[in-house]
């Protein structure tokens, strides 16, 4: 009838623009009253259908986390997309160990050649960048009188060295002991 929703097969009531409330709100967030994420009941297809091909990535487009990575809903729980796609081509993690980014993509690229095994330490350390407070913007890198010095972490244990005159050059210098402390999981900046 004239009351019902625009979309073939709906029947529900017109809320706004001749969709009903589900539709228009599609229609307004996709410009398609049938755009969005429909639930996919097989985890395969629900991936396949929200990731992308980039370069030599493959990026996820579906929801995110906070910090950029994708998450998938499976049987009721929320999974990293990440995590997903190797499960699906090597099988559970183990116990133990995480799925970690092994080179500088983004945290969005679920390409199984770029994600490796990690344990929670080597995963904290191959992390980018400055911690959010950062008093410097620089990882690893702290203010020390009138210079700056380097800290550096490892099994609960710190190491420190001071009497840097720029960020920069502490900068360089975090870089290269975490190079020697952390080698393939130093992590990026």
């Amino acid at each position: 009838g004239c009351w019902m929703c625009d979309v073939l097969g709906c029947g529900g009531n017109i809320h706004a623009k001749g969709f009903c409330e589900r539709h228009y709100r599609r229609f307004k967030r996709h410009g398609d009253p049938l755009g969005g994420s429909d639930h996919i009941r097989s985890p395969g297809k629900a991936f396949d259908a929200r990731t992308v091909r980039s370069g030599e990535c493959l990026i996820w487009t579906g929801g995110m986390t906070g910090g950029g990575y994708g998450v998938m809903h499976i049987g009721g729980k929320t999974i990293g997309a990440h995590v997903y796609a190797w499960e699906r081509e090597n099988g559970s993690v183990p116990s133990g160990y995480r799925i970690d980014h092994a080179f500088s993509c983004s945290p969005a690229c679920v390409e199984v050649a770029h994600l490796r095994l990690a344990t929670a330490s080597q995963n904290g350390s191959n992390r980018r960048g400055a911690q959010s407070n950062s008093r410097t913007g620089a990882r690893n890198v702290r203010p020390s009188g009138r210079g700056f010095e380097v800290c550096i972490g490892l099994m609960g244990e710190y190491k420190t060295w001071g009497g840097f005159k720029s960020i920069e050059d502490a900068s360089e210098f975090a870089e290269a002991r975490r190079r020697e402390m952390f080698g393939r999981f130093s992590g990026q900046g």
